[in-house]
């Protein structure tokens, strides 16, 4: 860790994927509400979709959480790289009040819950 920056803060989150599968099937608002395209693109396209929006809605809480705010989900795009590392990508306002934050993100998922840890530098 670079010595001119600190932990800004932690956050986790676990998530019941049947939770987020019944939100995700009662009404097209969820979704929109809380996910970009660009997210719901890669969710919507895997076999197992429910997993992977329940681990990036966790992903999302522990963002929050590490940055000790609130904000719209989607002023927060939770992704992968390349390499399939997750994410975290600010947008709109919360971009605004934390461009001197760098975000670190696990996501993981299996059975019945979705879980998500991030830590904030600054």
């Amino acid at each position: 860790m670079p010595r001119d920056r600190e932990v800004a803060g932690v956050g986790v989150d676990i998530i019941s994927v049947e939770r987020i599968r019944k939100a995700s099937e009662s009404s097209g608002a969820f979704l929109r509400r809380n996910f970009t395209e660009r997210e719901l693109e890669y969710c919507l396209s895997r076999a197992s979709r429910y997993k992977h929006i329940a681990a990036r809605f966790a992903g999302k809480e522990a963002v929050s959480k590490a940055l000790g705010s609130s904000f719209r989900p989607t002023e927060v795009e939770v992704t992968h790289d390349e390499k399939g590392v997750p994410t975290a990508r600010l947008l709109g306002r919360t971009l605004e009040e934390n461009r001197d934050t760098e975000l670190f993100l696990s996501l993981s998922h299996d059975g019945e819950h979705a879980v998500a840890f991030c830590v904030a530098l600054r």
